[in-house]
């Protein structure tokens, strides 16, 4: 499900040797699955299934309307009361690449990113299910002759890893309205910080109401904590509608961030969408250098084409390209005190993803 990344850089080389060491496995790994997918994300807005199939719903805590017929591929079906009820899975495979763009006070930034995600639902009475999902991302910085982080801090942050762990429970409560909630645990740190120090707690609340066949729309709120600053809450929207045969428009909220898509049903197995978003990441930084125990914030805003290939219901296969319209890199130290904001230029992204259905 990704989707941001950037693009191509005025120098598109990786100038250091470990770096171009550290991306050459990234991207040994997206050839064998790891698709180059968007930077934060995924971008896996699939919006293809017709009226009459299974009514499916993303039942993680990155979860979008569970009431209607179309979703992304990161969560397992939902199916009707006429289908065969049985334990059901999915597993995502991404990568990307956000190409090299200048900061405020001098420097640039290159990221590649690469990541998994796991999820199995097991169906509960007759419409109702439970899902727990599992998670991996690796993200490569490649910060070269960047001056504003403050002195020893030519390089604020290089490898990043951000692991979850998910549980997330839908009730359809009758034909029109349906209930989300969820709960995560998630890790975000750097090679060599404390794993203690990493963690972060989500809870989701939702409520979904089916308006008509083709128009579901719901409000639900996530909460939980952030590493070295307060607790927070924000409101999600979740809408998906079937405008037409062809045309459907979907939000996908999730725990760093959103998405809307608006997609185009182009033959039976090729959709091709727009997309616009808002990623957010923070990280424990290691135990060593100017900013022992540290925070990192990696935030941007998404906007690109995608194409989705289908040939069948168990296989999806995502490929976009776009901008990241605005970024913003930030460095605290280990109290959560800012030490500098960096904005980033314009930068473009490619990316794709490959998911199956069990």
């Amino acid at each position: 499900m990704l989707y941001s990344l950037s693009g191509l850089s005025r120098s598109s080389l990786f100038r250091s040797a470990s770096f171009t060491n550290k991306r050459s496995n990234a991207m040994l790994v997206i050839a064998a699955g790891l698709a180059i997918a968007a930077a934060s994300s995924t971008a896996s807005a699939r919006f293809a299934i017709q009226e009459g199939q299974a009514s499916q719903s993303t039942q993680s805590l990155d979860v979008q309307s569970t009431t209607s017929p179309a979703t992304d591929n990161e969560g397992a079906a939902i199916l009707t009361d006429s289908q065969e009820r049985s334990i059901g899975g999915s597993l995502s495979l991404y990568g990307g690449h956000i190409f090299s763009h200048d900061l405020d006070d001098g420097g640039d930034v290159a990221i590649t990113r690469a990541g998994a995600k796991a999820s199995i639902t097991f169906p509960i009475a007759t419409r109702n299910a439970f899902t727990v999902s599992l998670g991996a991302e690796g993200s490569w910085y490649d910060f070269s002759n960047t001056t504003g982080f403050g002195a020893g801090n030519a390089e604020p942050w290089e490898d990043i890893r951000i692991y979850s762990s998910e549980a997330s429970y839908f009730a359809s409560l009758n034909d029109r309205w349906s209930l989300i909630l969820g709960a995560s645990i998630e890790s975000g740190m750097e090679e060599g910080a404390d794993f203690n120090d990493s963690l972060t707690y989500t809870g989701l609340v939702g409520a979904t109401y089916s308006v008509s066949k083709s128009l579901s729309l719901g409000l639900g709120a996530y909460f939980g904590t952030r590493l070295e600053d307060d607790a927070y809450i924000f409101p999600i929207p979740f809408i998906q509608w079937q405008i037409d045969e062809k045309w459907r428009l979907g939000s996908r909220p999730s725990t760093r961030g959103g998405r809307f898509a608006l997609s185009y049903q182009a033959t039976e197995t090729v959709a091709v969408f727009a997309f616009a978003g808002f990623e957010s990441r923070d990280f424990r930084l290691d135990d060593e250098g100017a900013n022992a125990d540290g925070i990192g914030r990696d935030r941007r805003i998404p906007v690109g084409l995608g194409v989705d290939w289908s040939p069948n219901p168990q296989i999806s296969v995502d490929v976009i390209a776009g901008v990241d319209a605005w970024s913003q890199y930030t460095l605290d130290d280990s109290d959560g005190d800012e030490i500098s904001e960096q904005d980033g230029e314009v930068a473009p992204f490619i990316g794709a993803q490959i998911a199956f259905q069990f």
